[in-house]
């Protein structure tokens, strides 16, 4: 068994399988040209071995040129240069632990691409680690973290299933996947629309990487539209807030997303700005409570009065409050998919 027959068996990868052809220009020529096919996975790729010779004299069995062993030298020369060129990249690329296609090895092999590229789920990976380390030092903000894992996910999700594949390299990656991807994200993926073309554009962002590194020659997203949609937002009016406000809930689980959302009603603060609330964000000024936060998404500070109703919803789950430490957490909340399910009750029931 050969070195590459261990490493494959090990690593339970196909090799490629190699084939000389002759093939005639047209049924009147006399003479052949001798091709290499390359088949590898479900792709073929035909080489021309630059080689002709009469076609009663190529013998397809034996492959070789009868009457003509300097010709037949040639050949099997120039057929175990491209094999060895071929498998080389093939070798190169394996080793990544990416699977590859036969454009790949070919890519490598002409030398139009360099191997040890980092493959789309490492990029990926990398980007999402630098954005942690810049969180709290003026660059993203957490929410934008877990959108970008989540759209990470949701990828590793939609390769595993369309590709069955964990991992793809950036060659890989073509317009017809882009448009799969995003009718995926639509449809099994759950997202309505700007959501997709937020999660695409994250995506696009991970892809850009691989062009500006030269590890894809080709942009699958160019010229690819995706547009937000503007979307008029409802609001409550005095008495949908009212009749939340005087609902009873005896299920706890409700009472208490019930009060978190009037919570936000009378401060203005968004989700992640509630759940991330601590004590020192309320303060004492002129005889009156105020919050002073910086909001999440935006980054900016915020600075507005703590109102009766908002308050009373603090006093409630939070007795003693005023005497906590000042990195004491006011509220510990659920995730913002199951406050936005328990609210679509609340909505149903009110």
């Amino acid at each position: 068994m050969t070195n590459f027959e261990k490493f494959t068996q090990m690593n339970k990868i196909a090799l490629p399988k190699f084939i000389v052809f002759a093939k005639r220009k047209s049924i009147s020529d006399s003479n052949v040209s001798l091709y290499v096919r390359i088949y590898f996975g479900s792709n073929i790729h035909e080489r021309s071995l630059g080689i002709k010779c009469p076609s009663s004299e190529w013998d397809s069995e034996r492959l070789l040129i009868r009457n003509h062993p300097s010709q037949t030298k040639q050949l099997i020369q120039t057929f175990e240069q491209v094999k060895q060129k071929i498998m080389g990249a093939y070798y190169l690329l394996a080793q990544e632990d990416v699977e590859f296609s036969l454009n790949e090895m070919l890519e490598v092999a002409n030398g139009n691409r360099k191997p040890g590229a980092l493959s789309f789920n490492q990029a990926f990976d990398d980007m999402i680690l630098r954005m942690e380390k810049s969180i709290g030092h003026n660059g993203y903000s957490r929410a934008s973290l877990q959108k970008h894992k989540v759209c990470k996910r949701h990828f590793g999700i939609f390769l595993k299933k369309y590709y069955k594949w964990n991992d793809i390299s950036f060659s890989n990656i073509n317009r017809r996947m882009v448009e799969e991807l995003t009718q995926y994200l639509k449809s099994e993926g759950g997202c309505a629309h700007n959501t997709s073309m937020k999660y695409l554009m994250i995506i696009k962002k991970v892809y850009r990487m691989g062009i500006d590194n030269g590890w894809v020659k080709t942009n699958a997203f160019a010229n690819y539209k995706m547009s937000i949609k503007v979307i008029d937002r409802e609001f409550l009016t005095e008495k949908e807030l009212q009749a939340i406000r005087e609902k009873h809930f005896e299920i706890k689980r409700l009472a208490f997303v019930k009060d978190l959302f009037i919570f936000s009603c009378f401060t203005g603060l968004a989700y992640s700005d509630v759940k991330n609330l601590k004590r020192k964000n309320i303060i004492m000024n002129q005889g009156l409570w105020w919050i002073k936060s910086r909001r999440s998404k935006t980054d900016v500070e915020a600075s507005f009065p703590l109102l009766a109703p908002a308050k009373n919803i603090v006093d409630k789950y939070h007795p003693d409050w005023e005497k906590e430490q000042k990195e004491i957490l006011i509220f510990v909340i659920l995730s913002n998919q199951k406050m936005n399910a328990y609210l679509k009750e609340i909505a149903a029931v009110c």
